[in-house]
Protein backbone atom coordinates (compact mmCIF):
# COMPACT_ATOMS: atom_id res chain seq x y z
CA UNK A 1 0.00 0.00 0.00
CA UNK A 2 1.26 3.46 -0.91
CA UNK A 3 0.11 4.78 2.47
CA UNK A 4 2.86 4.63 5.10
CA UNK A 5 0.31 4.00 7.83
CA UNK A 6 -3.17 3.02 6.55
CA UNK A 7 -4.56 3.38 10.07
CA UNK A 8 -4.51 7.16 9.68
CA UNK A 9 -7.03 9.03 7.58
CA UNK A 10 -6.07 11.65 4.97
CA UNK A 11 -3.87 14.66 5.60
CA UNK A 12 -4.37 17.61 3.28
CA UNK A 13 -1.06 19.16 2.39
CA UNK A 14 -0.16 22.00 0.02
CA UNK A 15 3.33 22.29 -1.40
CA UNK A 16 4.92 24.41 -4.13
CA UNK A 17 5.81 21.35 -6.20
CA UNK A 18 3.91 22.02 -9.42
CA UNK A 19 6.07 22.07 -12.55
CA UNK A 20 5.04 22.68 -16.13
CA UNK A 21 6.42 23.79 -19.45
CA UNK A 22 4.70 25.03 -22.59
CA UNK A 23 5.94 25.23 -26.18
CA UNK A 24 4.02 26.45 -29.18
CA UNK A 25 4.13 27.48 -32.80
CA UNK A 26 1.90 30.49 -33.42
CA UNK A 27 1.03 31.91 -36.82
CA UNK A 28 -1.29 34.79 -37.70
CA UNK A 29 -2.38 36.19 -41.04
CA UNK A 30 -4.14 39.57 -41.03
CA UNK A 31 -5.92 41.48 -43.76
CA UNK A 32 -6.76 45.06 -42.87
CA UNK A 33 -9.97 46.53 -44.23
CA UNK A 34 -9.48 46.74 -47.98
CA UNK A 35 -12.10 46.56 -50.72
CA UNK A 36 -14.76 46.12 -48.05
CA UNK A 37 -13.14 42.98 -46.58
CA UNK A 38 -11.29 42.51 -43.30
CA UNK A 39 -10.08 39.06 -42.15
CA UNK A 40 -7.76 37.23 -39.78
CA UNK A 41 -6.52 33.65 -39.50
CA UNK A 42 -4.76 32.51 -36.30
CA UNK A 43 -3.32 29.03 -35.72
CA UNK A 44 -1.46 27.59 -32.73
CA UNK A 45 0.20 24.19 -32.42
CA UNK A 46 1.27 23.65 -28.82
CA UNK A 47 2.20 21.19 -26.12
CA UNK A 48 1.89 21.69 -22.36
CA UNK A 49 3.33 19.13 -19.92
CA UNK A 50 3.11 19.18 -16.13
CA UNK A 51 3.00 16.85 -13.12
CA UNK A 52 -0.66 17.37 -12.33
CA UNK A 53 -0.09 19.60 -9.29
CA UNK A 54 -2.55 22.34 -10.15
CA UNK A 55 -5.58 24.19 -8.87
CA UNK A 56 -8.72 22.08 -9.22
CA UNK A 57 -10.51 25.00 -10.91
CA UNK A 58 -8.55 24.29 -14.10
CA UNK A 59 -8.76 20.50 -13.94
CA UNK A 60 -12.41 19.67 -14.43
CA UNK A 61 -11.51 16.87 -16.86
CA UNK A 62 -8.76 15.33 -14.71
CA UNK A 63 -7.95 14.96 -10.99
CA UNK A 64 -6.05 17.93 -9.57
CA UNK A 65 -4.11 16.10 -6.88
CA UNK A 66 -0.87 14.18 -7.16
CA UNK A 67 -1.69 10.50 -6.84
CA UNK A 68 1.64 9.38 -5.38
CA UNK A 69 3.24 12.06 -3.18
CA UNK A 70 6.41 9.93 -2.88
CA UNK A 71 6.94 9.85 -6.65
CA UNK A 72 5.55 12.90 -8.42
CA UNK A 73 6.88 11.65 -11.77
CA UNK A 74 4.04 9.11 -11.71
CA UNK A 75 1.70 11.95 -12.71
CA UNK A 76 3.85 13.47 -15.46
CA UNK A 77 1.71 14.03 -18.54
CA UNK A 78 0.07 16.64 -20.71
CA UNK A 79 -1.70 19.47 -18.92
CA UNK A 80 -5.41 19.07 -18.39
CA UNK A 81 -5.98 22.23 -20.45
CA UNK A 82 -3.59 21.19 -23.24
CA UNK A 83 -5.03 21.76 -26.72
CA UNK A 84 -2.66 20.63 -29.47
CA UNK A 85 -4.23 22.54 -32.36
CA UNK A 86 -6.23 25.76 -32.27
CA UNK A 87 -7.61 27.45 -35.38
CA UNK A 88 -9.58 30.70 -35.39
CA UNK A 89 -10.81 32.43 -38.56
CA UNK A 90 -12.80 35.65 -38.50
CA UNK A 91 -13.91 38.07 -41.16
CA UNK A 92 -15.94 41.21 -41.81
CA UNK A 93 -17.58 42.29 -45.05
CA UNK A 94 -18.91 45.80 -45.53
CA UNK A 95 -21.83 45.54 -47.94
CA UNK A 96 -21.27 48.16 -50.69
CA UNK A 97 -24.83 49.40 -50.80
CA UNK A 98 -25.26 53.09 -51.50
CA UNK A 99 -28.37 55.19 -51.41
CA UNK A 100 -30.61 56.18 -48.53
CA UNK A 101 -30.23 55.37 -44.84
CA UNK A 102 -32.21 52.13 -45.15
CA UNK A 103 -29.82 50.36 -47.49
CA UNK A 104 -26.49 51.85 -46.40
CA UNK A 105 -24.34 50.74 -43.44
CA UNK A 106 -24.76 46.95 -43.52
CA UNK A 107 -21.95 44.66 -42.34
CA UNK A 108 -21.68 40.87 -42.27
CA UNK A 109 -19.21 39.10 -39.94
CA UNK A 110 -18.36 35.62 -38.79
CA UNK A 111 -16.03 33.65 -36.53
CA UNK A 112 -15.03 30.02 -37.12
CA UNK A 113 -13.34 28.14 -34.27
CA UNK A 114 -11.85 24.65 -34.30
CA UNK A 115 -9.88 23.09 -31.42
CA UNK A 116 -8.39 19.69 -30.68
CA UNK A 117 -10.00 17.68 -27.90
CA UNK A 118 -8.86 18.15 -24.31
CA UNK A 119 -7.04 15.29 -22.54
CA UNK A 120 -8.54 13.24 -19.74
CA UNK A 121 -7.51 10.42 -17.43
CA UNK A 122 -9.25 7.08 -17.08
CA UNK A 123 -9.78 6.01 -13.49
CA UNK A 124 -10.37 2.75 -11.68
CA UNK A 125 -13.73 4.06 -10.45
CA UNK A 126 -13.25 3.29 -6.76
CA UNK A 127 -10.45 3.41 -4.20
CA UNK A 128 -8.72 0.12 -4.94
CA UNK A 129 -5.45 1.46 -3.50
CA UNK A 130 -6.67 2.72 -0.15
CA UNK A 131 -5.73 6.37 -0.65
CA UNK A 132 -8.89 7.64 1.10
CA UNK A 133 -8.41 11.02 -0.56
CA UNK A 134 -11.54 11.30 -2.69
CA UNK A 135 -9.88 10.75 -6.09
CA UNK A 136 -9.76 7.25 -7.49
CA UNK A 137 -6.48 5.83 -8.89
CA UNK A 138 -5.82 4.85 -12.47
CA UNK A 139 -6.04 1.19 -13.59
CA UNK A 140 -3.52 -0.96 -15.42
CA UNK A 141 -3.17 -0.60 -19.19
CA UNK A 142 -3.43 -3.76 -21.30
CA UNK A 143 -0.24 -3.77 -23.38
CA UNK A 144 -0.76 -3.52 -27.14
CA UNK A 145 -4.43 -2.56 -26.90
CA UNK A 146 -5.61 0.49 -28.86
CA UNK A 147 -8.09 2.42 -26.67
CA UNK A 148 -9.64 4.09 -29.72
CA UNK A 149 -10.27 0.79 -31.53
CA UNK A 150 -13.90 0.35 -30.52
CA UNK A 151 -16.64 -1.88 -31.84
CA UNK A 152 -17.93 -0.09 -34.93
CA UNK A 153 -17.12 3.58 -35.47
CA UNK A 154 -15.92 5.75 -32.59
CA UNK A 155 -18.97 7.62 -31.29
CA UNK A 156 -20.50 9.26 -28.24
CA UNK A 157 -21.83 5.88 -27.11
CA UNK A 158 -18.31 4.39 -27.04
CA UNK A 159 -15.48 6.92 -27.30
CA UNK A 160 -12.79 4.54 -26.06
CA UNK A 161 -12.48 0.82 -25.41
CA UNK A 162 -12.77 -0.03 -21.68
CA UNK A 163 -11.35 -3.50 -22.41
CA UNK A 164 -7.92 -1.88 -22.77
CA UNK A 165 -7.75 -1.48 -18.98
CA UNK A 166 -7.51 -3.99 -16.15
CA UNK A 167 -8.12 -3.65 -12.43
CA UNK A 168 -4.89 -3.15 -10.50
CA UNK A 169 -4.06 -5.34 -7.51
CA UNK A 170 -5.43 -4.09 -4.15
CA UNK A 171 -3.10 -1.57 -2.52
CA UNK A 172 -1.14 -0.82 -5.70
CA UNK A 173 -1.24 1.94 -8.29
CA UNK A 174 -2.00 1.08 -11.90
CA UNK A 175 0.45 1.75 -14.71
CA UNK A 176 -1.86 3.85 -16.90
CA UNK A 177 -0.47 7.32 -17.47
CA UNK A 178 -2.23 10.55 -16.62
CA UNK A 179 -4.24 12.31 -19.36
CA UNK A 180 -3.46 9.66 -21.96
CA UNK A 181 -6.76 9.98 -23.84
CA UNK A 182 -8.46 12.91 -25.56
CA UNK A 183 -12.05 13.90 -25.93
CA UNK A 184 -13.86 15.11 -29.09
CA UNK A 185 -12.69 18.19 -30.94
CA UNK A 186 -14.55 21.51 -30.68
CA UNK A 187 -16.06 23.24 -33.73
CA UNK A 188 -18.21 26.37 -33.64
CA UNK A 189 -19.40 29.06 -36.07
CA UNK A 190 -20.78 32.45 -35.03
CA UNK A 191 -22.48 34.86 -37.43
CA UNK A 192 -23.32 38.54 -37.14
CA UNK A 193 -25.31 41.09 -39.12
CA UNK A 194 -24.91 44.79 -38.28
CA UNK A 195 -26.70 47.87 -39.60
CA UNK A 196 -25.30 51.33 -38.81
CA UNK A 197 -27.62 54.27 -39.41
CA UNK A 198 -26.44 57.85 -39.01
CA UNK A 199 -28.94 59.98 -37.06
CA UNK A 200 -26.92 63.15 -36.63
CA UNK A 201 -23.29 64.14 -37.11
CA UNK A 202 -22.34 62.63 -33.72
CA UNK A 203 -25.08 60.02 -33.16
CA UNK A 204 -25.52 56.64 -34.84
CA UNK A 205 -28.14 53.96 -34.39
CA UNK A 206 -26.77 50.42 -34.59
CA UNK A 207 -28.86 47.29 -35.05
CA UNK A 208 -27.17 43.94 -34.36
CA UNK A 209 -28.43 40.44 -35.15
CA UNK A 210 -26.05 37.74 -33.90
CA UNK A 211 -26.30 33.97 -34.10
CA UNK A 212 -24.04 31.85 -31.90
CA UNK A 213 -23.36 28.28 -33.09
CA UNK A 214 -25.33 29.04 -36.24
CA UNK A 215 -25.06 25.48 -37.58
CA UNK A 216 -26.19 24.05 -34.21
CA UNK A 217 -23.11 21.83 -34.17
CA UNK A 218 -22.96 19.61 -31.05
CA UNK A 219 -19.65 19.82 -29.17
CA UNK A 220 -19.35 16.96 -26.72
CA UNK A 221 -17.67 16.78 -23.33
CA UNK A 222 -15.17 14.10 -22.31
CA UNK A 223 -16.67 10.64 -21.74
CA UNK A 224 -17.26 8.83 -18.47
CA UNK A 225 -13.77 7.73 -17.46
CA UNK A 226 -14.45 5.37 -14.53
CA UNK A 227 -13.69 1.87 -15.84
CA UNK A 228 -15.01 -0.21 -12.94
CA UNK A 229 -17.52 -0.19 -10.12
CA UNK A 230 -16.72 -1.78 -6.78
CA UNK A 231 -17.83 -5.38 -6.47
CA UNK A 232 -19.41 -7.01 -3.44
CA UNK A 233 -16.44 -9.34 -2.88
CA UNK A 234 -13.75 -6.66 -3.00
CA UNK A 235 -13.17 -6.90 -6.75
CA UNK A 236 -14.47 -4.73 -9.54
CA UNK A 237 -17.15 -4.94 -12.20
CA UNK A 238 -16.96 -3.26 -15.60
CA UNK A 239 -18.78 0.07 -15.53
CA UNK A 240 -21.44 0.01 -18.31
CA UNK A 241 -21.09 3.80 -18.72
CA UNK A 242 -17.31 3.73 -19.30
CA UNK A 243 -16.42 5.51 -22.54
CA UNK A 244 -19.89 7.00 -23.01
CA UNK A 245 -20.42 10.74 -23.55
CA UNK A 246 -23.58 12.14 -21.98
CA UNK A 247 -23.12 15.94 -22.06
CA UNK A 248 -22.02 18.81 -24.26
CA UNK A 249 -19.72 21.80 -23.64
CA UNK A 250 -21.42 24.24 -26.00
CA UNK A 251 -24.97 25.53 -25.95
CA UNK A 252 -27.27 24.97 -28.90
CA UNK A 253 -27.96 27.67 -31.49
CA UNK A 254 -28.73 31.03 -29.89
CA UNK A 255 -30.05 34.27 -31.40
CA UNK A 256 -29.39 37.73 -30.00
CA UNK A 257 -30.89 41.03 -31.18
CA UNK A 258 -29.68 44.42 -29.98
CA UNK A 259 -30.31 48.09 -30.70
CA UNK A 260 -27.61 50.57 -29.67
CA UNK A 261 -27.22 54.33 -29.77
CA UNK A 262 -23.58 55.21 -30.44
CA UNK A 263 -22.42 58.72 -29.64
Amino acid sequence: NQRINPNFSTLQQFEAVGTSHYNSLQATLNRTLSRNVQAQIAYTHSKCIDNGAQFSTYATNSPAMIENPFNRAYDDGVCSFDIENTLRVNGLYVVPFHGNRLIEGWQVSGIESAYSGVPFSVSTGFDQVGLQGGDTPRPNYVAGCNPYAVTGAQSVTQWFNPACYALEAPGTLGNTGRNTLRGPMFVNTDFGLVKNTRITESHNLQFRAEVFNIFNHPDFAVPAAAIFTQGTNGGGNLNPSAGRITSTVMSSRQFQLALKVVF
